[in-house]
């Protein structure tokens, strides 16, 4: 298996094949037909792009995980939504790379973010105040209070 220059596993295929036996000989003439590569598509994106946050000895931080990964074969496009839970009696809080906020749905005992794939980078996207942002997500922390 071969590798294009983006990374993409291909597979060359030669065939060779006589196509013509000479007159009294045991010898033919050889035709190669050309090199036919396929390539397997990857997602544009992959959960692991995101580094989420793991529970840590105070319990002030909380584990976050991802569920409903999709790529969809139409177009390789992919979603995914990024979750984290409270311990009973607790409600959490999402935090987007390092201090930049999370969803503004607050003090819930689950908080729940949905991601798309846009250019090969998870974008959260939401609408406040009339006012669509985006944001590209590397890293997610959640907390609990």
């Amino acid at each position: 298996m071969a590798t294009s220059n983006n990374g993409v596993p291909s597979t060359n295929i030669v065939s060779t094949t006589p196509i013509m036996e000479m007159p009294g000989s045991s010898a033919g003439i050889d035709s190669t037909t050309a090199a036919m590569t396929t390539t397997t598509p990857r997602p544009p994106c992959t959960p692991d792009q995101i580094t989420l946050g793991k529970r840590n000895d105070e319990e002030f931080k909380i584990d976050v995980t991802y569920k409903d990964f999709v790529v969809s074969d139409d177009n390789m496009s992919a979603t995914m939504t990024i979750t984290c839970t409270a311990d009973a009696g607790n409600m959490a809080y999402m935090d987007f790379n390092v201090d930049e906020g999370g969803p503004s749905e607050k003090e819930l005992p689950t908080v729940n973010a949905d991601v798309v794939c846009k250019d090969g980078k998870w974008i959260y996207s939401e609408t406040v105040g009339g006012v669509n942002m985006d944001k590209e997500i590397s890293k997610v922390s959640c907390f609990q209070a």
